[in-house]
């Protein structure tokens, strides 16, 4: 076959998007995550068959998940063996880079026969519309800029448009594509403006951007603001909460605490202790590596209770709680055995629990039940503020105020409030004997369970 010009390998899915004029603005995003990787073979290989002599030869690699080798790509290595780490909680799904890009199989054949990857990258002029009035002008509202914007806020948004086979991706699959949450991704081909073929995938430029749930939903403040929640995002990324607050079936009122609020844990299970109540403090302290999550620490105080102030720690803390890689809970005194791995997780899982109302927000209503099956009372009180007592703060009439604007997302309002909601510290038993009109039965009730 006679041709009018040379054939030439395909470019790979990050040099199709920043060789587009029209995607200059999403590649900026993606070029985020390279990094030169020196490669010793390649060095070799290269100065073998071109006749030079150069020291170092380096590989353009983007951090992820999924890279060369069917393995992630988290740390990029330079000629003196000097390493630059993204951390694994700030990657993207896959590498687009990666000119060889094939699925995990399930059996010996070729991947690359098999199948190839699909991105969906917005317009400049999308992706400007969507920041300015779309999902993307609450990032705009914090961070005024895209380039301003945390790599580890946008990883979410490059992501949720990254889809591992185009066997899944063809536009007579598009009522079938879902998004990161699980939900129908509403993509017609009205949305897509042009198609480019790479070597390891296909790239759909679409007229509109398709927002990741978790910026539609109520666990977006702690996406968005890693600094005010840094504990709660921990807590959510760790014991795997993304999906339940991100799902768009049911309405939430999420009462996230800040990480002052977070200093201010009252331990259920320390109320029935001899010891007394027990107070714990957490803290975070952020991670070495660029982006990545620090681990999040406790202190334990023993407290009591100040009239007008409520509880508050008494004396130097009479524990510290580590989460590392072992999740260990440490006494600084040497009496006593130290406590499970899973005593941290344990009470994380309770904050969490507790915080999670699962039904919407109604103006009047005063009540709602917590995923944990606990009762929270929200009360309107100026503007769109709310007033949040659980059982505990109820009692003492010291409700937690909520700071600042609500969040009014996709699948509920979420709440920031600068305190833990607390459950009840007496039984059942404790609280009816507190009603004189309730004596009598109360004391039946014991004679007939003897």
């Amino acid at each position: 076959h006679q041709v009018d010009k040379v054939l030439l390998p395909l470019d790979n899915m990050a040099e199709v998007i920043r060789q587009t004029p029209t995607m200059k603005k999403f590649s900026s995003i993606i070029e985020r995550f390279a990094a030169p990787d020196y490669q010793e073979s390649l060095t070799k290989a290269y100065n073998n068959s071109q006749g030079h002599d150069y020291q170092a030869v380096y590989a353009k690699r983007y951090f992820s998940k999924f890279s060369a080798g069917g393995k992630e790509f988290t740390t990029a290595l330079d000629k003196s063996g000097n390493t630059h780490n993204i951390g694994a909680d700030v990657t993207l799904k896959y590498d687009p880079g990666w000119n060889a890009y094939c699925p995990n199989m399930f059996n010996a054949r070729d991947g690359m026969m098999e199948d190839m990857a699909v991105m969906l990258v917005p317009s400049d002029e999308a992706l400007d519309e969507w920041f300015n009035n779309g999902y993307g002008r609450i990032v705009k509202d914090y961070y005024e800029t895209i380039e301003n914007t945390p790599t580890d806020v946008l990883r979410q948004l490059v992501n949720a448009n990254q889809f591992i086979s185009f066997v899944k991706a063809v536009p007579s699959q598009f009522n079938h594509m879902m998004d990161d949450a699980g939900m129908p991704l509403d993509i017609t081909s009205d949305d897509v403006d042009s198609v480019f073929l790479a070597c390891n995938g296909l790239v759909y430029k679409t007229n509109k951007v398709f927002s990741p749930a978790s910026y539609r939903s109520v666990y977006f403040p702690a996406v968005i603001d890693k600094n005010r929640f840094s504990m709660m995002a921990s807590a959510i990324e760790s014991l795997n909460y993304e999906a339940y607050l991100n799902s768009m079936v049911s309405k939430y009122i999420f009462l996230i605490p800040s990480n002052e609020g977070m200093a201010t844990f009252l331990d259920p299970v320390s109320f029935g202790q001899i010891t007394g109540p027990q107070m714990w403090k957490f803290y975070y302290e952020p991670s070495e590596k660029a982006g990545a999550s620090g681990p999040v620490k406790a202190q334990v105080y023993n407290c009591e209770y100040v009239e007008g102030l409520g509880w508050q720690p008494v004396g130097a803390a009479i524990a510290n709680i580590n989460k590392n890689n072992e999740m260990q809970y440490v006494p600084f005194t040497t009496s006593g055995s130290a406590v499970t791995k899973t005593v941290l997780r344990d009470r994380l899982e309770y904050i969490l629990d507790n915080t999670i109302v699962i039904e919407p927000y109604e103006v009047g209503k005063k009540f709602y039940k917590t995923k944990s099956n606990n009762y929270v009372k929200i009360e309107a009180t100026s503007g769109e503020s709310v007033d949040v007592s659980g059982a505990l703060q109820d009692a003492e009439k010291l409700p937690l105020p909520s700071l600042g604007k609500p969040y009014f997302m996709e699948n509920g309002n979420t709440y920031v409030l600068d305190g833990v909601v607390a459950g009840s510290n007496k039984s059942v038993a404790q609280t009816l004997a507190a009603y004189a009109e309730l004596e009598d039965n109360l004391q039946r009730t014991w004679e007939s369970s003897e």
